[in-house]
């Protein structure tokens, strides 16, 4: 029986390092937890690894990443995406300098590349949030982390939304991304959750 459960060990552990060489993208949250709910089994198995050594099993077979990972997640993904974070960096440089203007800040690169579940970016009038969007959907592109019909912008006004298009535009290879204004995507999401068209309350723009 110890032998069934070291190799379902060795096999699981080669299976997870495959599969990790060929995840060449930033590790979210949600890749992790699949992870770990996967290999919770593993950690029991682990724990007989005296009894393997007793048997003279070869536990070199059980491999690092797989170990490390099991050891300790957070640090383990947290390792693999500076190393990730670094690379993208040094990869897109040539991009994040001349899609704008002006070339994109290290804070507004770090937010391009970072492609957790969820991002949150605060910044002031006039920093650059409508070229950070910009240039994190080129970015996304063109490393075929997503097709342009798979992503949506949304801004506030229609003057953001505009200006957003016209950049975008500007990229050919970002056509078919959708750009819209919350309002607009909410009445569509609603006309047809309803099959029927909206209107805007009176109240919403009635001053009295």
């Amino acid at each position: 029986i110890y032998s069934e459960y070291y190799n379902q060990l060795v096999d699981t552990s080669e299976k997870f390092d495959n599969y990790l060489s060929s995840f060449n993208r930033y590790i979210r949250g949600t890749h992790k937890d699949a992870w770990i709910k996967r290999l919770n089994e593993s950690k029991d198995l682990l724990s007989l690894r005296g009894e393997y050594t007793a048997l003279g099993f070869d536990e070199s077979k059980i491999k690092d990443t797989f170990l490390s990972f099991i050891a300790d997640p957070d640090v383990f993904v947290e390792n693999k995406n500076k190393l990730f974070t670094k690379s993208e960096l040094n990869s897109a440089h040539n991009l994040f300098d001349n899609l704008e203007e002006h070339p994109l800040t290290e804070r507004q690169r770090e937010a391009c590349v970072y492609d957790e579940d969820n991002v949150l970016v605060i910044a002031g009038a006039g920093t650059g949030k409508t070229s950070t969007m910009v240039a994190k959907a080129a970015y996304l592109v063109q490393r075929g982390f997503a097709r342009p019909e798979e992503i949506l912008m949304l801004a506030f006004g229609k003057d953001a939304s505009k200006e957003l298009e016209e950049r975008v535009c500007d990229l050919g290879y970002l056509n078919g991304a959708v750009i819209r204004t919350f309002h607009s995507l909410g009445k569509e999401i609603i006309g047809c959750y309803e099959n029927r068209a909206t209107n805007v309350s009176v109240l919403a723009s009635d001053d009295a």
